[in-house]
This record gives structure tokens, sequence and C-alpha cells, in this order.
């Protein structure tokens, strides 16, 4: 709801400046306290990651998640991931968690989609999390005009560039994929390559 404020805001300080009139102080005032009230809001959410994180870590976590949502879609749900433990730090599971599960939501509530695909992969310096599904699409540009979707999609955003990461959506009637990638600068934490999974 913050995020969306923000943007509501923003979007007021284009319209002055498209109508060549001055941003007021209090506007300037109100987009920097907000500013800062979501960065301590989003410092104090890091700390309250999902249980399951702790329990199982990042991979069994997301499994978990699309066996669930299987269960209760019927949906057929595909998790490729690299074969890595210790990968990341709490913060960033919790981000790529929250990804996974907001658009899994998404998923269930608008897309009418049969499967999905969830891949995470390891090159080029980047953590990439790709999750796919082949329903039919929706409007997909993050701005004020964006439908029920916007909201959700914006606060994802707002995760993965918290960690200097990179976030996009690409929809069409075929499908839709989102993508949070997490350069190695961030996301490298005494990562140690193994035969087990994800953690």
């Amino acid at each position: 709801m913050m995020v969306s404020i923000k943007y509501s805001l923003e979007a007021t300080g284009l319209w002055l400046a498209k109508a060549k009139v001055d941003k007021p102080q209090p506007l300037e005032h109100a987009q920097s306290n907000l500013r800062d009230a979501i960065n301590e809001i989003r410092r104090i959410s890091h700390h309250l990651h999902p249980r399951i994180l702790d329990e199982l870590g990042l991979s069994a976590a997301m499994d978990a998640l699309a066996v669930e949502f299987s269960e209760q879609t019927g949906i057929a749900v595909n998790v490729t991931k690299p074969a890595v433990r210790k990968l990341v730090q709490d913060s960033i599971s919790t981000t790529l968690y929250r990804v996974v599960q907001e658009s899994l939501i998404n998923v269930q509530k608008h897309a009418h989609a049969t499967e999905v695909n969830i891949d995470m992969s390891i090159k080029d310096k980047w953590l990439t999390l790709s999750i796919s599904d082949n329903g039919r699409g929706f409007d997909s540009q993050l701005n004020d005009k964006a439908d029920e979707y916007g909201i959700g999609l914006r606060n994802l955003a707002e995760r993965v560039e918290y960690h200097l990461g990179e976030f996009s959506v690409q929809s069409s009637s075929s499908g839709t994929l989102i993508k949070a990638r997490i350069p190695k600068t961030s996301y490298a934490n005494n990562q140690t390559v193994t035969k087990g999974t994800l953690a």
C-alpha cells in the first residue's frame, strides 16, 4: 500500500511538471518521508522472513510452495534449481521466496494457466529466478494505470531493487514471465557448492 502511495505521489509530481507547475514543498517532504518509512519497514520486514525458510531452507521452501499450489489449484508446477547450499543470506532468500509466492498467487487469481515453470539459475555473476506460466497474460506496464496486479508487482520490484537487482515482467496472450535477477556482489555469502540443494 505504501509503495502504491509512493507511485501516486510520483505521478502527481509528473503531472505538475507537465503542467509546468513547481512541485510544492509539502509534496517533496511527503515523498521523502514516505521513502524513509518504506525503507524502515523493509528493514524490519527482512527480519520477519517466513519460518519455513529457517526450517527447510530456500530450495525446500520453494518446493513446498509448488506442491501446495498444485494441490490447491490442479496446475502443474515444474521447479528447477542449482545444486548449491548456503547461496544467499536470509534477506535475499526472503525476497526470492516472496517473488515465487506472489507470482503463484497471481497465477491462481488471474492467469487461467495449466502450467507454471519456476527456474533458478546462476550464470555470468547473476542469480536469476524466473517464473513463467502459459496463461492469458495481462498488461505488464508497471505504471499508475496498472490493473489489480500492479501493487503486488511493484512491491516485488522494490524488494529486488533493494538488493541492487533487476526485476522485469513480460506478458502476452500466451503467458507471463516474471524475472528477478540478483548480482553476485549482493547474493554471494559464504557460497558452498555441493551435491545438495539450495539452502
